[in-house]
């Protein structure tokens, strides 16, 4: 994951095929270069994405983040085992304090029979993602336009900046390594072997830290 840390930062993050490229084209194309959209595949290798994180921690120290985009396509009937195993680790890198910043961005919605994905939506907000609203995090649906990319973005800038947990946790009053991190302890917990072997790369990437 790669947040800028120029202000206001805008990060897009999802599992592959869930339409960040266009929601990102959307934002950048409205304003150029001075801001920027970055986007996050979230794949199988959940370490890999903690260690990105952590290589943009030793960089923005105390930035705060503005706006993260967490997209879930609406066509997928089930929250597959990957899906859950990612949202979790999301959950534990945010924490509470930045769920204001963050939007649920539900996509795909031109593939689906609106009526069905209404309910569908309900099912997650109530089964998944309730915690996280109930945390100030928005549920939003991105409509396949310009207006709705910039209207979710700008409905989040409202709300002042924040800093992850994962980044006070290793920067700031308690200073701990990242293997020790809410979101460390969330890979760890769900470890298999390979994963396992991620983790050490990520120790011996980041020494100083651990």
């Amino acid at each position: 994951m790669r947040l800028e840390l120029s202000s206001p930062s805008i990060s897009v993050m999802g599992l592959t095929g869930v339409g960040k490229s266009q929601v990102t084209l959307f934002l950048c194309d409205s304003v150029g270069h001075s801001w920027r959209a970055c986007t996050t595949e979230i794949r199988t290798s959940d370490e890999e994405i903690l260690g990105i994180i952590v290589d943009w921690l030793t960089k923005a120290k105390k930035a705060k983040v503005s706006t993260i985009l967490y997209l879930h396509r609406m066509s997928d009937i089930r929250m597959s085992q990957p899906a859950m195993k990612n949202l979790q680790l999301f959950r534990s890198m945010c924490g509470k304090q930045a769920m204001p910043n963050v939007a649920i961005v539900t996509t795909m919605w031109s593939k689906i029979v609106k009526e069905d994905g209404i309910i569908r939506e309900e099912e997650l907000k109530q089964e998944v993602w309730h915690d996280m609203v109930d945390n100030g995090c928005k549920i939003e649906r991105f409509e396949d336009t310009r207006e709705s990319a910039w209207s979710i973005v700008l409905n989040l800038m409202k709300n002042p900046g924040a800093s992850l947990l994962i980044q006070d946790e290793m920067t700031g009053d308690i200073q701990g390594p990242v293997i020790e991190t809410t979101a460390g302890r969330c890979i760890a917990e769900t470890a298999e072997p390979v994963l396992e072997s991620l983790l050490k790369k990520i120790r011996k990437r980041f020494q100083w830290l651990l």
